[in-house]
C-alpha cells in the first residue's frame, strides 16, 4: 500500500472508525493494563506512538501520567485523536507523519515507541518495514522500548476463511450498525475490505459501503527477525487476543 493509499483508507473510514470497536474505552483500558506497567518497569517517561489513529494507546497513556507525542499518515485520524482526548481529559500533541519518515519529523528522542493497530502490514515488503523501524530506532534513547503489533496472521490464513465473524451490531443514533470484515487470502498480498450496513431506523432505508485496502502477509518469526536485524536485542513476542505484540529493546 503507498502512502496514498494508506492515508486515502483512513481519511475515509476516520468519522466512523470507533464504529470497529464494540467499546471504545474497554479496548483502551485493556491494553493500559498490559503497557502501563511495562513501561513503568522499564523507566519510560516519554512516548512516541506512530500510529495512532484515533488515539487509543495516546489518551490511554496520557492519562496514566507519560508524556505522549502522537503521529498519524492521516490528518483525519488525528482530528479524532484530539476529539476524544478533549472528550477524555488530555490534550494531545499530535503530528502528520509516515512512520517511513519520523526522522524527518522529529528531532528529540524517546523512552518508548509504540506502533499499534496492525500499522505495519499496511508496508507491503520486508524492505519498507525495516525502514519504518529503523525510523523508529532512530528516535529511540539508549536501551529505549519498542512494542509493535500485527494482527496473528498466521492464525487468520490458516482457517482458509474469507468471512471474519460480525465485528460490530449496534446502536449509533438512528442508524443500526452491522460492520463486517472481508478477506481475500495473500497473492501474495492480500486485501483487506471492510463492509459498513446501515439501516436507518426511522426510514428503514440501508446503505452499504465498503473500505479496501492491502496488506502483507507477515509472518511472526518474519518480523521478530526485522526486529533483530534493524538492531534491536531481546525481541518477545506476546498474544493479545488477535493480535501478537512485539516487544524489543534498542541496543
Amino acid at each position: 500500500m503507498t502512502q496514498k493509499d494508506a492515508e486515502k483508507f483512513y481519511d475515509s473510514i476516520a468519522d466512523t472508525y470507533d464504529w470497529l470497536f464494540s467499546d471504545w474505552k474497554a479496548v483502551m483500558e485493556r491494553q493500559m493494563e498490559r503497557l502501563v506497567p511495562l513501561f513503568k518497569r522499564h523507566d519510560v517517561k516519554r512516548v512516541l506512538d506512530c500510529a495512532c489513529g484515533t488515539g487509543v494507546q495516546s489518551i490511554g497513556l496520557l492519562k496514566a501520567g507519560f508524556e505522549v507525542v502522537s503521529s498519524d499518515l492521516s490528518e483525519k485520524m488525528l482530528k479524532q485523536a484530539i476529539k476524544h482526548g478533549k472528550q477524555e481529559g488530555v490534550t494531545l500533541s499530535t503530528v502528520q507523519a509516515d512512520f517511513r519518515e519520523l526522522t524527518r519529523k522529529f528531532s528529540d528522542k524517546f523512552d518508548a515507541v509504540v506502533c499499534m493497530g496492525n500499522s505495519l502490514p499496511h508496508l507491503l515488503s520486508d524492505q519498507e518495514i525495516k525502514k519504518a523501524l529503523l525510523n523508529m530506532h532512530q528516535l529511540l534513547n539508549d536501551k529505549g522500548l519498542l512494542v509493535v503489533d500485527i494482527r496473528d496472521l498466521e492464525a487468520l490464513f490458516a482457517t482458509g476463511d474469507r468471512f471474519m465473524p460480525v465485528r460490530v451490531n449496534a446502536e449509533h443514533g438512528e442508524n443500526l450498525v452491522t460492520i463486517l470484515y472481508v478477506i481475500d487470502l495473500p497473492r501474495p498480498i492480500f486485501s483487506f475490505h471492510v463492509i459498513y450496513i446501515i439501516q436507518n431506523k426511522i426510514s428503514k432505508d440501508y446503505t452499504l459501503t465498503v473500505h479496501s485496502m492491502d496488506g502483507y502477509p507477515i509472518k511472526n518469526q518474519q518480523l521478530i527477525d526485522l526486529i533483530s536485524e534493524i538492531g534491536f536485542s531481546n525481541v518477545q513476542m506476546e498474544p493479545f487476543g488477535e493480535f501478537n505484540w512485539f516487544i524489543a529493546h534498542k541496543t
